[in-house]
């Protein structure tokens, strides 16, 4: 098919890496991966590591190793579906390491692979808008160890920071498509999303997908307007086919996530929770200033630090505007700081009508990371150009104004205190020395290659220096070790008290907020709390509105910390066996729990599981008149005949009741409902439906039944077969020789416009 308007060429710059070049990334990887990931304080003693992704990693290599799909997680939230929680990245081909490895060797391995691939995508993409040898490895290494790539891996986000490394990669195919459209590179960029998906936080690939637009949207707008457009738009198109194969790709993952999403806790698409945490005023500072605990924490997926010495290059490589490449860098970091400004800006309602996944997708400061990003690769492109006398001017300027800032901040923000004094005089120093270095290095450029080397070694040293002391004061936030203590004298009990043997249901468990939500996986106990980024909306519904505690709208990781308030039991339709008493802190057994498993021989029709909760918080008797959402053919009052049922095998994906009733009833089991759950009654299909807001139920007949109940997961296969046709359809891409036509594509140059 013929094109509109001319490709844009890669430049000379850009080709395959040589042997050395390879060594020295993968030194790179590892260095970063032991610097940042192991060294004390590093990512295993981070909260999210020791709070969700150790355990679930654990949960996954032990449901393996016994020859089971972890479909479903009864340790938390009361039970949820294991696989639709796209963060357990169970389809993410790296994640097979923890199958077969120590968890903490394989976390260690697949954060290295990764940092190979930021690296790799860095230098690829710095040398694709035209920066040398030396610039585009300098800009690789220091965007590599940036406070958005630290703070995520740093923080235990290891998903996301994973995700954020395919970002500079992605830009490069993007660069590619451009160069001269082609069926392999929409099928490289289209295996890159999937895989960026499949990584474990969908958030990350779709900022990434945002920039992505942006940035190829600058490099193609030019004079003469209308072909440019025109061209865009066939880009674009190929882009949407690249978007569409790669979250085909992800099915497996994203079908039955967007199931547990639409019954989730996830309040709906809404101004109010777009606008969550949006970039705060004081985290702009971290373009000058790393944050140091105790003086100015700032979450760490919301800062931009990147060293001075790359923030004045950078700031100098912004302006060089003749050149389409920096105009397409400087429109992406424009772009991404009006959406992580959010509300602070007049624009975040045309945006919120505009982007998809706006009303979702929150915490827009993680925007951030594209306002680094572009900053760095332009100082990798400002190092290549051959510097005059007034860029060396502009640096000297530049670095002033730095340093008077950085001080300026440090002496006004009230964080510092007495500290105040001492931190503006490091951030002159740094500023001052970040200036000297970028200033010689630049009027060294037509010196001998002694003294150029040297003055280069000067730079990198201050750049590192910088970085390193950046990174060492990030590493100190989001630190909690496990209450290992605790978990094991807890866990200890339970087995004296004969709860936690094989095939019985996992104990259940009401302790304080803070106590590792989700230890259950590990341990081998359940929690109606957790600590995940989706919980079941009708579980997150009832323990809240059934206590009449308003459930948390910011931060719905984990439910709200007034529940701690009503004592060591405060649920009556959760079995609970082990509680904490709030003022002493000390656990207390429970003689008798509510049954894990009755039968009601009658039924009460509600409109819906609120409906439902409000008659259990004003008293309603549940165990002998159910609280039902559909009409079912029981009475409306209860039996006299005493009916019994006992749960005799209990295993995440099955479980098996032994039922005996004089009348037909429903059985009742205090485990959540969620589609996918199906039953048997004496081997023939029976209804599983919801009951008592939350809970499982099924008919069963009078006399003696044996009632089966088994999760599959709705999506799963289907999701499955689209992952694996779009792999196919990937596959075919990247081997098939097929080609656009283009008439008479120019000679490769550099791209100017």
């Amino acid at each position: 098919m013929p094109w509109p308007s001319q490709p844009l060429p890669l430049p000379p710059t850009d080709g395959k890496l040589t042997a050395r070049e390879w060594q020295v990334l993968c030194l790179g990887a590892m260095a970063l991966t032991v610097l940042v990931v192991i060294a004390e304080p590093g990512i295993f003693g981070s909260t999210d590591w020791v709070r969700m992704h150790s355990l679930y990693k654990a949960y996954i290599q032990s449901s393996v190793a016994a020859g089971r799909l972890p479909l479903w997680n009864p340790h938390h939230w009361l039970g949820r579906p294991f696989l639709a929680d796209i963060e357990s990245a169970f389809f993410y081909p790296p994640e097979a390491l923890y199958l077969f490895l120590d968890i903490h060797i394989a976390c260690a391995l697949t954060c290295a692979i990764h940092y190979l691939l930021l690296l790799y995508g860095m230098v690829k993409l710095s040398r694709a808008l035209g920066a040398g040898r030396l610039p585009s490895f300098y800009a690789a290494f220091v965007f590599a160890a940036s406070a958005p790539i630290v703070g995520c891996f740093g923080s235990g986000l290891v998903h996301y920071g994973q995700a954020l490394c395919y970002a500079p990669l992605v830009l490069y195919l993007g660069v590619r498509l451009q160069a001269g459209p082609r069926v392999r590179e929409v099928g490289l960029l289209a295996l890159a999303l999937g895989l960026q998906v499949l990584c474990g936080h969908p958030q990350a690939a779709w900022l990434v997908e945002i920039g992505l637009v942006v940035f190829l949207v600058g490099r193609r707008l030019a004079r003469p307007l209308l072909p440019s457009l025109a061209r865009l738009g066939a880009e674009l198109g190929l882009l949407g086919a690249a978007f569409g194969l790669g979250l085909a790709l992800a099915a497996a993952a994203l079908l039955p996530m967007a199931e547990l999403v639409a019954h989730g806790n996830r309040p709906a698409a809404s101004l109010a929770f777009a606008g969550v945490f949006s970039e705060p005023a004081a985290g702009w500072a971290t373009l000058l200033v790393p944050t140091e605990l105790p003086h100015f924490p700032l979450p760490a997926n919301a800062q931009l630090y990147a060293g001075l010495a790359p923030l004045l290059a950078g700031l100098a490589g912004l302006a060089l505007l003749r050149d389409r490449n920096v105009r397409a860098l400087l429109l992406l970091a424009l772009g991404a700081g009006v959406l992580a400004a959010g509300e602070a800006t007049p624009v975040f309602r045309l945006l919120y009508a505009t982007v998809p996944g706006m009303g979702f997708l929150r915490a827009h400061s993680r925007a951030t990371v594209l306002v680094t990003l572009p900053l760095v690769l332009a100082a990798g492109l400002f190092l290549t150009r051959a510097p005059s006398r007034r860029a060396l001017a502009g640096v000297a300027s530049l670095a002033l104004a730095v340093l008077v800032l950085g001080v300026a901040f440090c002496l006004w923000w009230p964080g510092y205190g007495e500290a105040a004094t001492g931190a503006a005089v490091r951030r002159a120093l740094a500023a001052l020395l970040a200036g000297v270095a970028l200033v010689l290095y630049l009027d060294g450029a037509g010196r001998s290659a002694p003294r150029k080397r040297t003055r280069a070694v000067l730079l990198l040293g201050v750049t590192a220096c910088d970085l390193g002391l950046a990174v060492h004061a990030l590493k100190q936030d989001n630190q909690e070790p496990a209450n290992l203590e605790f978990e094991q004298r807890l866990e200890a009990e339970l087995v004296v008290a004969g709860l936690l043997a094989p095939g019985l249901p996992p104990p259940r468990l009401f302790l304080p907020a803070g106590s590792h939500e989700n230890a259950g996986l590990w341990r081998g106990w359940s929690s109606p709390a957790g600590y995940s980024a989706l919980a079941p909306g009708r579980v997150w519904r009832h323990m809240h509105n059934v206590l009449g505690v308003a459930p948390p709208f910011v931060i719905n990781t984990f439910p709200s910390l007034a529940l701690d308030a009503f004592g060591p039991f405060p649920y009556d339709s959760m079995a609970l066996v082990v509680g904490t008493a709030p003022r002493s802190r000390q656990l207390v057994l429970r003689d008798k729990a509510d049954p894990r498993a009755y039968v009601a021989t009658a039924a009460r029709p509600v409109r819906d599981d609120e409906a439902a909760t409000a008659l259990m918080r004003a008293g309603h008797d549940f165990h002998a008149i159910a609280l039902v959402e559909a009409p079912l053919p029981l009475p409306s009052q209860p039996s006299a005949a005493t009916a019994k049922a006992t749960i005799t095998h209990y295993a995440p994906e099955r479980i098996s009741v032994a039922v005996e009733s004089p009348v037909a009833g429903l059985l009742v089991l205090a485990e959540p409902w969620f589609p996918g759950w199906s039953a048997q009654v004496n081997g023939a299909a029976a209804p599983c439906i919801p009951a008592n807001a939350w809970m499982r139920a099924v008919p069963v007949p009078a006399g003696r039944s044996e009632v089966v109940l088994t999760f599959r997961s709705t999506y799963l296969a289907a999701g499955a077969a689209i992952s694996l046709a779009a792999l196919v359809v990937i596959v075919g891409l990247l081997l098939g020789p097929t080609r656009w036509r283009e008439p008479n594509a120019p000679a490769a140059t550099t791209a100017r416009g």
